[in-house]
């Protein structure tokens, strides 16, 4: 559905694009060649009755899953009225050709706003959709997390009973409708982060750890209320994502969130070319050594760090599902470049990420790869000792950390027990399952 939106949005701008050039060019040539018609002006209007052609199958494709018969049959009157004008001029009837030239930008004026306004009225709907979507689930899993509050409550009191346990199911239950909406609307919309099913995955999970000790022969409650607790976190933290995400779709100019997420990666790579052009600047004058030197190479580190960050931000909205494998690229040319190694490889790393970042944004929109992408091996070298072993990195089972680690600046407003808190909630989520 999420490629369905996206794909109707690019096709209506498209169109209104193209509707507004044919109208410009109507106008010129009704102005300019319609007075001194000839069969040079007639061959003129002719590519511009085959180009309104084009347009009108266009609307008429897209009509088909969206109303738009007053688009269609605006499109249709200027292509009948270009010919008419195209005739006229063959004839040399000027009189008849500025006529029907001007019907025909006539037809053509309403046209682009037209497209505009219901690929606006589009968007608008299918955000509002999403967000109502994600406030309904934080509404939902706020008042969940109050009946777990009450659930652990029981529990450190030694409540294990039959109530207990059928309280703590009703809540496990409600869980994973949640999981469900939520994954619903990540379905429609691109800045929805599949990292909130992640944590109500992990909710679901320490619930039915919970209620599993209280259906014993023997309810251990003491076991059972650290999993109802770990539940809890779980659920807070997600409606605490709810929020900011359904802050982020609200804000969002796409109705898909397709978009943003297409120009956030046409950003790095344009980021990403500049820096590896800066490195190759570098390059003659690295044999001169000195300070200076090296503070250049630590403000190139830095961009590149935060070109890291930025990557790592966009996988844990969900945005680009290679974000995190490309941020840990970006993260060992920053190590690389703090500790003074800046050679003709670590160019060729540069140049290599850039490509990759262009080929996510192709992977986002379904062009082809690029093929030139090298997958040559090599031996160790010394340029590469501040290189991580893939053993040593995050998420080294998979394609990287399941729900991403916060930051020390979401961290350092915490205390030091809030934060170990939070981080060894972030480690079980990202634990292996076997």
């Amino acid at each position: 559905e999420l490629f369905k939106r996206a794909a109707i949005e690019g096709e209506l701008a498209s169109l209104a694009k193209d509707a507004e050039d044919l109208l410009r060019r109507q106008a010129e040539w009704t102005k300019a060649d319609a007075q001194h018609p000839d069969s040079a002006a007639a061959a003129a209007e002719r590519d511009l009755a085959t180009a309104t052609d084009s347009l009108a199958k266009g609307v008429e494709r897209a009509g088909q899953t969206l109303p738009l018969e007053r688009s269609q049959a605006a499109a249709r009157r200027a292509q009948r009225a270009m010919q008419e004008a195209a005739d006229a001029a063959s004839q040399r009837n000027a009189r008849q050709a500025r006529t029907s030239g001007q019907e025909a930008a006539d037809s053509l004026a309403q046209l682009p706003d037209a497209l505009r306004r219901r690929r606006d009225s589009l968007t608008s709907a299918w955000r509002q959709e999403t967000v109502d979507a994600l406030n309904r689930a934080l509404a939902e899993t706020a008042a969940l997390a109050q009946r777990q509050q009450d659930v652990a409550d029981a529990l450190r009191d030694g409540q294990a009973g039959a109530a207990t346990r059928a309280r703590q199911a009703a809540i496990e239950e409600g869980t994973h409708a949640i999981e469900q909406e939520v994954g619903a609307a990540a379905g429609r919309h691109a800045l929805v982060s599949p990292q909130i099913e992640a944590a109500l995955g992990y909710a679901q999970n320490q619930m039915k750890q919970a209620r599993e000790q209280l259906e014993q022969g023997d309810p251990n409650a003491a076991v059972a209320a650290p999993f109802a607790e770990q539940a809890l976190d779980a659920l807070n933290a997600t409606a605490h994502a709810l929020v900011r995400t359904a802050q982020r779709v609200a804000g969002a100019q796409s109705g898909s969130g397709f978009q943003e997420a297409l120009e956030q990666l046409a950003r790095m790579a344009q980021a990403q070319q500049g820096m590896t052009g800066d490195a190759q600047g570098l390059l003659p004058m690295m044999g001169a050594g000195g300070e200076a030197m090296m503070q250049r190479l630590r403000e190139l580190a830095g961009r590149q760090r935060a070109l890291a960050e930025q990557l790592e931000r966009l996988q844990a909205g969900g945005d680009a599902s290679a974000a995190g494998a490309l941020a840990q690229e970006a993260r060992e040319l920053a190590r690389q470049l703090e500790a003074g190694r800046l050679d003709a490889r670590t160019i060729a790393r540069q140049e290599r990420l850039y490509r990759k970042l262009l080929d996510a944004g192709r992977s986002l929109t379904g062009d082809e790869p690029d093929e030139q992408k090298e997958r040559t091996s090599r031996s160790a070298t010394a340029a590469d000792s501040v290189h991580i072993p893939a053993a040593l990195r995050p998420g080294a089972t998979g394609t990287g950390p399941r729900v991403r680690y916060p930051t020390w600046d979401e961290l350092s407003g915490l205390t030091p027990e809030q934060r170990r808190l939070v981080l060894e909630y972030f480690r079980r989520l990202n634990e292996t399952k076997h």
